[in-house]
């Protein structure tokens, strides 16, 4: 037998050896004893302006063992929670199984982002939001008679930011909407109409609406950009939702 056969035997046979005495010739990566899988957190647009917001939770994973506890942070402004616990600001720990959301406090202006870093081990995630482009508006009715009988005319001023433009959608059962500028001059019609409605400026306009007296639905719902403005359509209280 010549030498070069007997050496591939000689490998053939150490090779069914080792592997019989357990040893793994290719390991199995088993994860990052530090780092996790890269996470992420969805954005949320048409927040409240100035409020606490919460992320979506995400489940942590990627650790080289369940035992593995990494160094867990967020940045200065906002909090986490893991596993529901109460937010903290503080440096923690995490595991893999474990999930985190972030709680943010958003911009006390229209139209601005916030962005919180979650890191763990060397790995970020960021959560950002975006504030309503306008301020939530406060209605007030008018006395005076109403363009149509067995109607309430309501009006509220407007606050915001004018960047880009405004989409508005009106959702209300009979309910007619206008909007008029800064000296009370009607620059668009009344209409029930309910397709989406360009308009390039609301900054110190003022939003008008014709509600049916008594209500014939409870709510109305106004919708500008990304934001959900539901009024009571009989104490014509507002509050606001992300659309």
């Amino acid at each position: 037998m010549e030498n070069k056969d007997f050496r591939t035997i000689c490998l053939i046979v150490l090779a069914l050896l080792v592997a019989g005495c357990g040893v793994d010739w290719f390991p199995q990566f088993n994860g990052s004893a530090v780092n996790p899988t890269p996470f992420s957190f969805n954005s949320k647009f048409g927040v409240p302006i100035f409020a606490s917001v919460s992320s979506n939770t995400v489940t942590i994973s990627g650790f080289a063992n369940n035992s593995t506890a990494s160094p867990i942070s967020i940045s200065a402004g906002s909090a986490y929670s893991i596993n529901g616990s109460t937010p903290t600001t503080s440096a923690g720990t995490i595991k893999n199984n474990q999930t985190v959301k972030v709680i943010q406090t958003t911009s006390s202006l229209p139209g601005a982002s916030t962005v919180s870093t979650l890191t763990i081990g060397f790995l970020n995630g960021t959560f950002t939001t975006v504030t309503q482009t306008i301020t939530t508006p406060v209605f007030a009715q008018i006395f005076s008679p109403p363009p149509k009988a067995g109607f309430a005319e309501i009006s509220a001023p407007i606050s915001g930011t004018d960047v880009g433009g405004h989409v508005v959608t009106m959702a209300g059962k009979n309910t007619e909407l206008a909007i008029s500028d800064a000296n009370g001059i009607i620059t668009t019609n009344f209409t029930t109409s309910t397709a989406p409605l360009s308009v390039p400026f609301l900054n110190n306009q003022h939003i008008l609406l014709l509600i049916p007296t008594p209500a014939i639905t409870p709510k109305t719902i106004l919708t500008i950009d990304n934001t959900n403005f539901v009024i009571d359509n009989t104490s014509f209280i507002v509050t606001s939702s992300p659309k």
